[in-house]
């Protein structure tokens, strides 16, 4: 998802916003907390996310699932490139 924060986008019946996300130089890891609202009649609660760097979209970035809970879920995206570095 290539989103501006609290912009919704649908994906399949779903919808996720990006409520906030922050990128730790040191650990090189960036947590991104998610809010998602279903508009279908089946309610997801158990989604699998996955990330590549723009820089290399071949190479899977490893992402773990911190929380879900309540229609929010918080990630971790390890093994960030250097680039993210520019983003700050």
């Amino acid at each position: 998802m290539n989103s501006g924060l609290g912009r919704e986008v649908e994906v399949g019946s779903t919808k996720f916003s990006i409520n906030r996300w922050e990128y730790n130089e040191n650990k090189k890891i960036m947590e991104i907390e998610l809010s998602y609202k279903d508009s279908g009649d089946y309610i997801a609660t158990k989604f699998d996310f996955s990330a590549k760097a723009k820089v290399n979209v071949k190479k899977q970035l490893a992402v773990k699932t911190m929380l879900n809970t309540n229609n929010i879920y918080i990630v971790q995206i390890e093994n960030i490139p250097e680039i993210m570095k520019l983003l700050h």
